[in-house]
């Protein structure tokens, strides 16, 4: 009792107001949810841009659980950007409701105090054959571990790795490139401490859908007389460096493969470049489906694996004379 009133005295918080605190945060938090959800059902586009504004949402929440107030702004600004750069891709009125939702959204990340964070440790778990049994054991160091989508680090050597995460339900993945991944959840308490286990799935190869940009369009237009032809992973607007193209094909409006270009291209620093761009150019503008839609494959120098589609128009030369 004497602890408690020192306590007290020297200004520290009680754990009643310490709770409450916690209270009124997870409830600006499920606020910022439910506006999230808003703004990410009013996109209703399965378009690359879209998907790719979809994208910036959910890591916007993300980093605001991490406590990381401006990333979470940086992304909802990407998110923005996309969205002036996409003038054609929703209608007006869907336009309007969109940019209501993103514009509550983002004054909930910028007001709203978001919960405690949590000690959280993941342990990452192989599997592994031994006289004919399937047993599982702990993971080998460098292991990718990600919280909610965010990067929190590598396992160490017993296969495991403690970080601060976001407090309540949280979801957890462990990668192992080229051909392992696994997943798991778990719920922890505002400044609590919790552990979880992710068992590496040694048939799933991990793969994240990544901006892709082809660098010589401009606002979804490829000059016809381009003397470059250039594809580019990006992510937070840095180029991911790419060691090996999987695929590069062109598709159909109902995403069927209609041509193999992979031949065609070859990497070049951070991009994949075409090895005889004219060529490759008048190759595509023959393409009947309007916009000219191309789907990526390729694997960085961790050995994860990106892909993405580009969608693009080429004018006739004579549109620009």
């Amino acid at each position: 009792m004497l602890f408690a009133v020192l306590l007290i005295a020297a200004g520290a918080d009680s754990p009643d107001a310490l709770a409450g605190r916690a209270a009124r945060a997870q409830a600006a938090s499920d606020v910022c949810l439910e506006q999230r959800d808003a703004a990410r059902n009013a996109v209703r586009s399965n378009a690359p841009a879209a998907r790719a504004m979809v994208r910036d949402i959910d890591r916007a929440l993300a980093l605001f659980r991490f406590h990381r107030r401006g990333d979470a702004i940086g992304a909802i600004a990407a998110a923005k950007k996309r969205f002036d750069q996409s003038p054609g891709l929703f209608a007006a009125d869907r336009r309007a409701d969109l940019a209501s939702a993103v514009a509550a959204f983002t004054f909930c990340l910028s007001s709203a105090a978001p919960p405690p964070l949590a000690e959280l440790t993941i342990n990452a778990r192989e599997l592994e054959v031994k006289a004919g049994l399937v047993r599982e054991r702990s993971a080998r160091a460098g292991v990718y571990l990600r919280v909610e989508g965010i990067p929190v680090g590598l396992t160490s050597e017993r296969g495991a790795l403690t970080a601060r995460v976001p407090s309540g339900d949280v979801y957890v993945e462990a990668i192992l490139p080229p051909n392992a991944w696994g997943e798991g959840s778990v719920t922890l308490t505002p400044d609590g401490i919790g552990t979880v286990a992710v068992t590496l799935d040694p048939d799933k190869e991990p793969s994240d859908e990544t901006d892709l940009v082809l660098v010589e369009a401009h606002d979804g237009v490829l000059r016809a007389n381009a003397r470059s032809l250039s594809l580019r992973f990006v992510e937070t607007d840095r180029p991911v460096r790419i060691t090996r193209i999987e695929a590069i094909e062109l598709l159909d409006r109902d995403e069927h493969v209609t041509r193999d270009l992979t031949g065609l291209f070859r990497v070049s620093g951070t991009a994949m470049v075409a090895a005889d761009a004219r060529a490759v150019i008048a190759l595509l503008a023959t393409e009947p489906s309007v916009p000219i839609r191309v789907r990526v494959r390729a694997v960085d120098r961790a050995g994860l694996v990106h892909l993405n589609q580009v969608e693009f128009v080429i004018p006739n030369d004579r549109d620009h004379r």
